[in-house]
């Protein structure tokens, strides 16, 4: 029985040089984004003021603007990362501006353009916590 998977196993590796755009991206990337409702994320932030009824339920989208580049011991995603309240978007083209990574062998990173920092911050400005109540 082991020499039957290892078998299929090697077929499958062989065969997904000329087979693989049909099987990855014609049938496995409908379920994948059907599975994981479109790259969105629900993110629930609770109250951050004692006092405040602020609790806001937004989503983050994490589609991908470029294709991710896999290195020795590297992997750089390029993602929108727009923070949604009440499913409105920001309207940004986050393809605006490519960016570019240091050197990443020293250390971790998180890049993020200044018109995606003013989209979350308007997000949270028009969810609960955008809000104060006086009571």
């Amino acid at each position: 029985m082991r020499q039957v998977v290892d078998l299929a196993l090697v077929i499958i590796e062989n065969s997904s040089y000329f087979l693989g755009q049909y099987v990855y991206s014609d049938q496995i990337e409908p379920v994948l984004t059907y599975a994981m409702n479109n790259y969105r994320f629900p993110v629930v932030l609770p109250n951050l003021v004692t006092g405040q009824n602020a609790a806001s339920e937004l989503e983050l989208d994490v589609r991908h603007t470029y294709k991710p580049y896999i290195g020795n011991g590297v992997l750089e995603l390029y993602m929108i990362g727009e923070l949604m309240f009440d499913n409105k978007t920001c309207g940004v083209n986050f393809k605006e501006v490519p960016m570019t990574f240091l050197d990443e062998d020293k250390f971790s990173q998180l890049i993020m353009t200044e018109s995606a920092i003013s989209c979350m911050a308007n997000s949270l400005g028009h969810s609960n916590h955008g809000k104060i109540d006086w009571n």
